[in-house]
């Protein structure tokens, strides 16, 4: 009989603790690390030459909860406080530059303030372009290629043409950020037509009807960040003005 008493009140003692851990689990969140991020970004003209100051650029982390923001200072240095360990997207701009975007950087906080490995640079905007964009496919030994023309327009400020990224799509809402192929034209100054002429490698391309171009000036044409929605490579020093679209029916 004591025995059974024994097993019973064992069972309510295991029943009880049971219960208080539940609730305790239900009622208890898991605070993130607080910490820092330091870094440093750094502006520069149109040929890609370092401006006098890097001041004033905007930082923004952005983990889909909570926006943080802070500003550079002279010498491109920044700290940004108060953030949870988490994942965040981070966007650099500044009005006149092109803006950069970091995606899912893992952040975990800690007393030491943690420093971000990259060094960003914000390439100026310019208004060179090329205009009147014309486009013609030709097939050479099985392979087809297109050819384009264009006029080099400049701004008022007559900086130099240094070459130019084009980009092809099947969409006539072709851009730098929405495409299936692109390429570098090459260096080309001091001249007002460009002319080129690539390959068409791309397979949807090859299958379409017709195809779209556009064509930015630019002077580091080779920087870029991967966007996380098109998962197409944004060259971001490209120039704020494209050339229109041009279109051309495959042979």
């Amino acid at each position: 009989m004591n025995f059974l008493r024994f097993q019973i009140a064992d069972y309510f003692y295991m029943l009880f603790y049971l219960l208080v851990f539940v609730a305790c689990s239900e009622n208890t969140e898991v605070v993130g690390i607080n910490g820092s991020l330091a870094g440093e970004v750094f502006l520069k003209d149109a040929a890609g030459k370092d401006s006098d100051s890097h001041e004033g650029v905007l930082i923004t982390m952005d983990n889909g909860k909570n926006i943080h923001k802070t500003f550079s200072d002279k010498d491109g240095g920044f700290i940004m406080y108060g953030l949870i360990s988490g994942t965040y997207d981070i966007t650099f701009s500044k009005e006149g530059f092109n803006p950069y975007k970091k995606y899912g950087y893992a952040f975990v906080g800690g007393e030491e303030t943690a420093q971000l490995s990259e060094t960003i640079n914000l390439v100026a905007q310019s208004h060179i372009y090329l205009a009147n964009l014309k486009m013609k496919i030709y097939l050479i030994d099985g392979s087809t290629y297109f050819s384009a023309t264009s006029e080099l327009l400049y701004n008022p400020k007559k900086l130099s043409y240094t070459g130019a990224r084009y980009f092809l799509s099947t969409s006539d809402a072709v851009s730098s950020n929405f495409y299936l192929q692109t390429g570098v034209t090459g260096n080309r100054v001091g001249v007002e037509r460009v002319t080129f002429n690539f390959p068409i490698q791309d397979k949807a391309l090859l299958a379409a009807r017709k195809i779209y171009l556009i064509v930015y000036a630019c002077s580091s044409c080779e920087l870029y960040y991967i966007d996380n929605v098109s998962g197409n490579n944004v060259y971001y020093t490209t120039n704020i003005r494209s050339s229109n679209v041009a279109e051309a029916f495959m042979p």
